[in-house]
């Protein structure tokens, strides 16, 4: 009898352990469960987001490119790159590395952040007319970064310039569709090639990234070559230059990029270096200014670019920059003609960027310095 007893009793606590356990096994499977469909209505969420966005890009995109065709497109007013810039220029190995920050560039400077002995500096080298104390001022201030740099300054007035890593090779990702667009209305001035032909857009063309073309039209679609030398500069169109390299070919312009005194160039690559660039920028400046039409269409196509985030973003609103960007993996630049009282040419290319946006930080504050310095030097200001 006392046997059974206690058998009785060590079985009544059993059985209350086993409802205590399952009760909060229970608990604990409900708060698991309800987390779990918390974050998967924020994931469909996002991902919603993200499709409304695209179709949203999409739509823009396209209904901007039927306005060109139809005359009735106005700059600034249906499509925006700025919000997809990163999306268009960027390949999908560049963008992995900025979600996991990955050996940032370096702390991601605005202007007003700098060390501000730069005007005490300038004060004193302006009088000389000299740029030794802007040269020194960027070395200073890129020194600060883990990627590498290559700068090249040119005073449109004085001819005075200067170099920082200027004849090191870099890719010239989308800097490369100016001495392309150089070439094709160098062809056309001497009657060699008539803008108004058309060509047709074919498989063979096709490229995705920067560009309206790919994402908007059909193969089979023409365009004149005039047509897609702007789109090449105001879009960054991908599909427009394969279309009129196929044209002219990628070794005549490569060979007339030697001609205009280009020493990185590479028939099987896409290559250069600052100083190039800041020659092939200074060729579309004097096209220009000499009255030349092509080279002012060359200039206005350049001004109207839909890429906008690094050389004018901290300058004047006012001001006319007739630029160019480029990104790849690891690469970001921006090179133009600054066209403030004082005019010059700027180039800014870069390699092993690990974070897009602290190096298009990085060139607008470079950009800054240059025209604070060039300001000084004329004595006025365009704010």
């Amino acid at each position: 009898m006392f046997i059974i007893c206690i058998r009785k009793k060590n079985s009544v606590k059993e059985r209350i352990c086993k409802i205590l356990k399952g009760k909060i096994r229970n608990y604990f499977v409900l708060v698991v469960t309800f987390f779990m469909g918390v974050a998967f209505v924020m994931y469909s969420g996002n991902l919603a987001s993200m499709g409304m966005k695209s179709n949203e890009y999409n739509k823009g995109n396209y209904e901007a490119h039927k306005a060109y065709y139809a005359g009735t497109y106005e700059y600034g007013t249906d499509y925006d790159v700025e919000d997809d810039l990163y999306s268009l220029e960027f390949d999908d190995e560049l963008l992995n590395d900025e979600l996991e920050y990955l050996e940032d560039i370096g702390e991601p400077f605005y202007y007003e952040d700098l060390d501000n002995d730069f005007d005490n500096t300038l004060e004193n080298q302006v009088e000389k007319d000299t740029y030794a104390a802007l040269e020194n001022k960027l070395r200073k201030y890129i020194s600060k970064y883990n990627c590498y740099f290559g700068i090249y300054f040119v005073d449109l007035e004085s001819g005075k310039e200067f170099g920082i890593n200027d004849t090191e090779e870099f890719f010239a990702a989308s800097t490369f569709k100016i001495p392309l667009n150089l070439y094709v209305y160098d062809m056309i001035r001497k009657g060699m090639l008539d803008p108004m032909t058309s060509l047709e857009y074919t498989e063979e063309d096709f490229e995705g990234g920067t560009g309206i073309i790919w994402n908007n039209e059909s193969f089979g679609k023409t365009f004149t070559i005039k047509e897609l030398l702007r789109l090449s500069i105001v879009y960054s169109d991908n599909v427009a230059v394969n279309m009129l390299l196929r044209c002219v070919g990628k070794a005549n312009v490569k060979e007339y990029m030697r001609r205009l005194g280009g020493v990185v160039v590479d028939d099987g690559k896409n290559v250069s270096c600052p100083r190039d660039m800041a020659m092939y920028l200074k060729e579309v400046y004097e096209l220009s200014e000499n009255g030349d039409p092509w080279g002012r269409e060359l200039v206005q196509n350049m001004i109207n670019t839909k890429f906008y985030d690094r050389l004018p973003v901290l300058l004047p609103k006012n001001l006319k920059i007739a630029h160019k960007t480029g990104n790849y993996t690891g690469v970001v630049h921006d090179v133009g003609i600054v066209y403030a009282e004082k005019p010059y040419i700027v180039v800014v290319m870069t390699k092993n960027v690990k974070n897009g946006q602290s190096a298009n930080k990085a060139i607008a504050n470079i950009s800054k310095m240059i025209y604070d310095y060039v300001v000084k030097q004329s004595g006025k200001d365009l704010d």
